[in-house]
């Protein structure tokens, strides 16, 4: 076989006869940048030209790439079929969680903070009223000074106590239990 021919020009219906397309996929492909054409001028008249083996070779690089890209289609498409699966699964967890929420199941945590916040408040009151309840029970056996400090002193220890008892996440806010639901910053000590 004579090689020589390999380096010849041949005109687009003989390549694309050649690679076994049409002409219009053939000026496609010459568009898209994949296979390259030269101009020649014919008896007075510009013709498109191409490498044989230039071409050939372009060509079938070419359909390698797009096999290739093929298989990573395929790929990207495992990739979201995962992906869609995921999605579902949560989706479902989600359900699953709000029909639980709304059968009492679970709380918001704003709502236990809320709850957490009044249930202190009131037995803040509670503690800070029974040196008053017990000074009451306890006055008709001692003096009113005696009964004056002993309610001074309890209320120091239940405020001592009220102090120890601080969540450490909770910092220096502590809720005013004068207007409940409020915050008050808490003094430097």
């Amino acid at each position: 076989m004579d090689l020589a021919i390999l380096d010849e020009r041949v005109s687009s219906s003989v390549i694309a006869g050649l690679l076994g397309i049409s002409t219009m996929t053939l000026s496609n492909l010459v568009r898209d940048g994949v296979i390259k054409a030269e101009i020649r001028k014919i008896r007075g008249r510009d013709v498109r030209c191409y490498p044989l083996k230039e071409t050939v070779n372009d060509y079938l690089r070419y359909l390698r790439d797009k096999e290739s890209g093929a298989a990573g289609d395929e790929k990207l498409k495992k990739q979201k079929l995962r992906a869609e699966i995921r999605l579902k699964e949560s989706q479902g967890e989600l359900h699953e969680l709000k029909t639980r929420m709304a059968a009492g199941e679970y709380v918001s945590v704003g709502q236990l903070k809320e709850d957490y916040t009044r249930f202190f408040v009131q037995l803040r009151t509670f503690l800070l009223g029974i040196p008053g309840r017990v000074t009451g029970i306890v006055s008709g056996d001692v003096t009113p000074q005696r009964a004056r400090q002993l309610e001074h002193e309890l209320s120091e220890d239940m405020k001592t106590q009220m102090r120890a008892f601080v969540v450490a996440n909770n910092g220096p806010e502590v809720v005013d239990a004068k207007k409940p639901g409020r915050k008050r910053r808490k003094a430097a000590e």
